[in-house]
C-alpha cells in the first residue's frame, strides 16, 4: 500500500453525535480542510511511548486542524497495544509485543478506567447534543487518564 496524497473524507453523519479514538493512525493523510469541519465531541486517547502510530503526525496534527478543542487523554508510559484488551497467557505466548507493557502500566486497571472515562464522555456528549448543547463533553473529575501507573 502506497502511503502519499489525502484521503477525502465522507460527509458528516447525522447520526453521529461523538466520537472516542484511540491511538488514531494516519492522520496526516486526512485532509485537512474535511478535518476542520468537524463539530461533533471528541475524545482521544493516545499513548506517551507508542512506537507504533509517532507523533507529530497522528494526534498532535489531529490538535492542529481541529477547529474543535476534543478531549485528549495521554497515557503516560504506555505503548500502542496497551489500548488492546489484556492478554491470556496463550496469546501472550504467541504474540508477546502485543500483551506486554512496560512496568508502570497496568493494562487491566488502564482498560478499567478507560471503559469508565468513555462511559462518561458519551454521557455527557450525548446528553448534550440531544438538549442542544454545543458546549464540548470533558471529564470534569479531574483523574483523567494520565495518572494511569502502576503503584510500586
Amino acid at each position: 500500500v502506497e502511503l502519499t496524497g489525502r484521503y477525502d473524507m465522507v460527509e458528516a453523519a447525522p447520526r453521529i453525535r461523538a466520537e472516542a479514538l484511540a491511538a488514531p493512525a494516519l492522520s496526516f493523510l486526512l485532509d485537512g480542510a474535511a478535518v476542520r469541519r468537524v463539530r461533533i465531541p471528541l475524545l482521544i486517547a493516545w499513548a506517551e511511548r507508542d512506537s507504533v502510530v509517532r507523533e507529530p503526525y497522528n494526534v498532535r496534527w489531529l490538535l492542529k486542524a481541529l477547529r474543535t478543542s476534543p478531549t485528549v487523554w495521554m497515557v503516560r508510559g504506555a505503548g500502542h497495544y496497551a489500548f488492546l484488551a489484556p492478554c491470556g497467557p496463550e496469546l501472550a505466548a504467541v504474540v508477546p509485543a502485543l500483551c506486554s507493557d512496560p512496568p508502570s502500566v497496568d493494562r487491566i486497571s488502564l482498560h478499567a478506567r478507560l471503559n469508565s472515562a468513555i462511559v462518561r464522555f458519551f454521557d455527557l456528549a450525548l446528553a448534550r447534543a440531544a438538549s442542544g448543547s454545543s458546549r464540548r463533553s470533558e471529564d470534569r473529575d479531574g483523574r483523567g487518564l494520565q495518572s494511569i501507573r502502576r503503584r510500586p
